[in-house]
């Protein structure tokens, strides 16, 4: 959710908005193959569940640096979800969403990791900037 780290990658933004992705839940469970015990986030179905983010509007070439930094396709797979704006309208998003092979429970993020994604905080309500905020992390 960091606009500076994603354009950093090489991903041109053309437009970016808030987006919400109901009967989701964010989840840190992609393994981390540097650190013991570290993981990535990912969006899982959970009903009565809530992801907020970002919406990006990137062109395609922006998906060939994302795919290279997301490890796709050996740590996500790509998906079309249907997003909601800010004012509830659907909008078909791509998502990363991790290979099965690749989830273990109980991970914990590396602070730097998880400040990259605290980033997104003006796009995210305070409840769930607070929630994300208490996730334990590696030091």
């Amino acid at each position: 959710m960091d606009l500076q780290g994603i354009k950093a990658r090489g991903v041109n933004v053309y437009d970016f908005e808030v987006g919400m992705l109901d009967n989701w839940q964010l989840v840190v469970n992609v393994i981390d193959d540097d650190l013991v015990g570290a993981g990535f986030a990912n969006i899982m179905p959970q009903a009565n569940a809530r992801v907020e983010g970002v919406i990006y509007t990137i062109d395609e070439v922006s998906i060939l640096s994302l795919d290279h930094y997301e490890n796709y396709p050996f740590d996500y797979t790509r998906e079309v979800i249907r997003v909601q704006r800010a004012n509830y309208e659907p909008v078909d998003c791509m998502v990363y969403i991790g290979q099965t092979a690749r989830l273990r429970d109980g991970l914990k993020p590396t602070k730097s990791y998880w400040r990259s994604l605290l980033h997104g905080r003006p796009f995210l309500s305070q409840s769930y900037y607070d929630r994300l905020c208490k996730i334990d992390t590696f030091d």
